[in-house]
């Protein structure tokens, strides 16, 4: 079985459709999507003189992709070539490894190749 790894960048709101479209080019079947608020290492108070937390959030979009190890490298390039304006706070991106990828329907795991029926190979229950 080939080794998953989870794919997170956080990103510009704007720049989501630029992202996703630049993805699915490149053959990612897949996203999740969510807004989230924050600030890392650039947030407004410093730049705007805000004081109250609330204030500091940014509002920005969360993307994750489940892809195999080998590929992690290719979908960081496009999500960061397509994100990226050039300024501070673009966003971010992590990646984190997958110990196991299981589908909810069957609770079968996911391997790199699909058995030859087109089904992933089921779990045992034990």
């Amino acid at each position: 079985m080939t080794s998953f790894q989870k794919v997170t960048a956080i990103l510009r709101v704007k720049m989501l459709a630029d992202v996703e479209r630049q993805l699915d080019q490149h053959g990612v079947s897949g996203i999740t999507v969510t807004m989230v608020k924050g600030f890392g290492e650039w947030h407004p108070d410093r730049h705007f003189g805000y004081t109250k937390i609330l204030d500091r959030l940014v509002r920005h979009v969360r993307i994750e992709v489940f892809v195999e190890a080998d590929k992690a490298d290719a979908v960081i390039d496009v999500i960061a070539k397509a994100a990226s304006t050039g300024q501070t706070g673009d966003g971010i991106i992590a990646v984190l490894p997958v110990t196991q990828f299981v589908h909810i329907r069957n609770h079968a795991e996911q391997t790199h190749e699909p058995p030859m029926d087109g089904k992933p190979t089921e779990r045992s229950s034990s």
